[in-house]
């Protein structure tokens, strides 16, 4: 038993040895069972509320940590795409310097490399202007969450 629960145990016998003394009656018993119920009801509200507090500050937590791993996979996203694009351009760079061999295989390949380039550029641009438009709703939404 806790402590609170043997005060409270302590109290209600202490209560009815009191009321038995006095030669209790049905309104006493009533006005003892009411202020039980009181105490009761007080003490498991008392608990509610505490739960709930834990339970919003484990929510804005998780929100927050929800936040950070998005901008940290999305910036290493960012990263890796970036990375594509220069190795694509570095590809196109060498394919273009064998194609001066005239080779039109080598000059197909020259701007097969190209339209890769273009196209890695596109997935950049894209993965950074969505990127914006989440940071822009999702991190401002959070941080006046906790403010």
């Amino acid at each position: 038993m806790t402590p609170t629960i043997i005060g409270y145990l302590t109290m209600i016998t202490v209560t009815l040895v009191g009321l038995a003394l006095d030669n209790m009656t049905i309104n006493s018993l009533a006005l003892l069972g009411i202020a039980l119920i009181g105490l009761w009801n007080s003490r498991k509200n008392a608990q509610i509320q505490k739960t709930a507090s834990d339970t919003k500050k484990t929510a804005d937590d998780t929100k927050t940590i929800a936040v950070a791993t998005h901008t940290l996979s999305n910036s290493a996203m960012g990263a890796q795409l970036q990375m594509q694009l220069q190795f694509s351009q570095q590809i196109a760079v060498l394919a273009r310097r064998i194609a001066k061999s005239g080779d039109p295989g080598d000059v197909a390949a020259a701007t097969a490399a190209d339209v890769v380039v273009k196209q890695q550029q596109e997935i950049l641009q894209n993965h950074l202007v969505q990127q914006a438009k989440v940071d822009a709703t999702v991190a401002p939404a959070v941080c006046t969450e906790k403010k």
